[in-house]
């Protein structure tokens, strides 16, 4: 057992990754942590990946650290009566949890829907002791997590663009990597290797601690208080850590500020509470910024400035072909690779479209069935840098003195601006990391940008020594397809922008 990393007699967002690995989690890291934020004050998180992958298990995992009452399982197997005689049961959780759905009936669909968007569902039922109607009602919770299997046939998420626009979609590891990981941690535990990092009273104590946080005095629409994001306003926004190119930074931005605020709740022990406008206030920190990035940020704008690694794997197969492949090809071709990759159809397509948007692929829309094939340039995006964090605090100072009462602007700044204040645990790593000296973001989009260019390296639609066979055999015709690959240009904060 080791000590927990606390600071001033709370928890990390590392202890919290410790329970969950105790109970089992192994690698996942930012999604488990993404997850477990999330149930803080998310909003809707969609799990979404192969069937097996471990959607269920992961929440189960991050479910540990969370007092046993916060969290609800609704089934989808309740008549619309029996669920709504659920409904006062419900309404005590923060979390709705909707496990793995194998289908989605139509009562339930309106209870998630309405929740999703914030509004209560209503239904008349008979009172089963006074014989009366009543209306019974479930409330939306702080946070709704549904499990959907992108190889389930009867649930296909892109059916429920409400969901899906409004929902944060996580997957899990489906690599092989991933499998001997789980395998090795399967065999510690059988093996009595395995040693626990908390012990019964450490966990019950971060229970209690989470219980505890005020979600409803600060985060609701009916807080008496607020939330009041400095640093993660203009500060973060001067740094545009968002990609621009694609309209989803719009929600984009509002969901990377939305965790970490919550990330601020969950160290409100250690924030300040200020009266504005006669109403408490907790006030967000740039360190707070900083774990929403580790925790969040850093993933989401990986994944919408370059490409995920099963998306380098078939860019990188394409590009190699000199026709283009249906999705079924594809498939087959990556799982003859060994890339250990378990994908499936859906997967593919879901990368494939991914890919289209940025204009690494395109589509030969009149085959049938339709094939892929790798255009003639990819829209490589130029994003300046990662977080400056030193300019960050800089400008937070700034803005502190501009909207705060001088006092409160100084005890601010000497709080969270200066020396112990820029000081965070790692939630992955447990490691004490001074916050305007971290450049391991920065050091992850270089390592992005050189895996892109090692891709896009690959001579198109063949080998050099493909290349050097076609020579040597000029009446073979090679089918290359031809499509209108738009351009791209530049603009002024050096981002590349597809017209």
């Amino acid at each position: 057992m080791s000590e927990l990393h606390t600071h001033e007699e709370t928890p990390e967002l590392y202890d919290v990754l410790r329970a969950a690995q105790d109970a089992g989690l192994v690698g996942e890291e930012e999604t488990a942590l993404t997850v477990f934020t999330a149930m803080i004050r998310g909003g809707l998180v969609i799990m979404l990946g192969p069937s097996r992958v471990g959607k269920t298990f992961t929440v189960q995992c991050m479910s540990k650290p969370i007092p046993e009452n916060d969290i609800y399982e609704m089934s989808t197997t309740l008549s619309p009566t029996a669920l709504y005689y659920a409904a006062d049961e419900i309404n005590k959780c923060r979390v709705h949890v909707y496990q793995d759905l194998a289908s989605l009936p139509e009562h339930v669909e309106a209870v998630l829907k309405a929740t999703a968007e914030g509004l209560p569902a209503s239904r008349e039922i008979t009172d089963v002791t006074s014989g009366e109607t009543i209306r019974m009602t479930i409330d939306p919770p702080d946070c709704i997590i549904v499990g959907i299997a992108s190889d389930n046939e009867s649930v296909d998420i892109n059916d429920f663009p409400e969901l899906r626009n409004r929902g944060l979609i996580v997957s899990n590891d489906a690599s092989q990597e991933q499998t001997e990981r789980i395998l090795d941690r399967q065999a510690d535990e059988m093996s009595g290797l395995y040693e626990r990092q908390l012990t019964d009273e450490q966990l019950e104590w971060i229970q209690e601690y989470i219980g505890s946080i005020p979600v409803s005095r600060y985060a609701r629409e009916d807080s008496l208080g607020s939330i009041e994001n400095i640093p993660g306003g203009r500060p973060l926004r001067e740094q545009d850590p968002v990609p621009t190119h694609f309209t989803e930074a719009r929600d984009d931005y509002k969901r990377l500020n939305k965790f970490i605020e919550s990330v601020c709740l969950f160290h409100y022990q250690d924030r300040m509470e200020i009266i504005h406008d006669g109403a408490p206030t907790l006030l967000v920190t740039p360190i707070d910024v900083w774990y929403g990035m580790k925790v969040f940020g850093e993933q989401m704008i990986m994944s919408a400035l370059n490409l995920r690694e099963i998306d380098l794997v078939i860019l990188e197969l394409l590009r190699e072909e000199a026709t283009a492949m249906t999705v079924s090809k594809i498939q087959a071709e990556v799982r003859q690779r060994g890339q250990g990759y378990n994908i499936t159809d859906r997967d593919v397509h879901s990368s494939l479209k991914s890919m289209k948007t940025k204009a690494y692929v395109d589509v030969n829309q009149a085959d049938n069935p339709q094939t892929w094939y790798a255009t003639g340039f990819a829209s490589v995006v130029d994003h300046p840098a990662g977080i400056d964090y030193t300019k960050l605090v800089d400008r937070t100072e700034e803005i502190a003195h501009e909207v705060l009462e001088p006092e409160i602007a100084e005890e601010y700044i000497e709080r969270y601006c200066r020396g112990e204040g820029l000081i965070a645990t790692d939630p992955i790593t447990g490691e004490q990391v001074n916050i305007t000296e971290d450049t391991s973001f920065q050091e992850a989009l270089d390592e992005a940008e050189e895996e892109i260019e090692d891709v896009l390296n690959t001579p198109l639609w063949g080998t050099d020594e493909s290349a050097d066979e076609s020579e040597g055999n000029e009446d073979e015709e090679v089918e290359i397809p031809v499509g209108d690959f738009g351009t791209v240009e530049g603009s002024e904060a050096g981002q590349g922008t597809l017209m």
